[in-house]
């Protein structure tokens, strides 16, 4: 199992896009840009990315595409935008399930906080844990820990 210190879950969160926005006012694009959005189109991530690529390439005058290019928890499009020419037009959308890739896929192509840096955060989604209270007896959070951790092949979970 791999121990994540605090200093590179933050530095995740910070290369996940949680980062306060960097501003370079006499950058504008040369040509058209690529947003890639490492999921399936129709989910939340594309549904957040474009209408803000809209309106980023409507206030610098150029196309912005979004392409989307899911698989292996986002890793897909993260090699692709790693791999892009890093001239600035081509964004990496990115949600804080990436900055865990390295743990899940650490042969993935890509380092996230090498290869990316973080330039703004264009939403904040707060994330819910339910159950069912019929099937899983527990009140808290703390309950359901003590409880996934005396049995951990009894808990099933699912997740985006």
């Amino acid at each position: 199992m791999i121990d994540l210190s605090r200093r590179t879950a933050l530095g995740g969160l910070l290369a996940g896009g949680l980062a306060c926005p960097v501003r370079a006012a006499d950058w504008r694009p040369s040509r058209a840009m690529d947003w890639i959005v490492p999921f399936p189109p129709g989910g939340s991530n594309d549904i957040f990315a474009r209408p803000v690529a809209a309106q980023v390439g409507q206030r610098l005058g150029q196309p912005v595409v979004v392409d989307n290019r899911g698989g292996a928890g986002g890793t897909i499009g993260g090699m692709v935008a790693a791999r892009a020419t890093p001239d600035g037009s081509t964004l990496l959308v990115v949600n804080p399930s990436l900055t865990f890739a390295a743990i899940v896929y650490p042969d993935s192509g890509f380092d996230l906080m090498r290869d990316f840096a973080a330039i703004s955060s264009i939403a904040r989604v707060p994330v819910a844990l339910v159950i069912n209270p019929k099937k899983i007896d527990a009140k808290d959070v703390a309950g359901f820990l003590a409880l996934a951790s005396s049995s951990p092949r009894a808990i099933n979970n699912g997740s985006s």
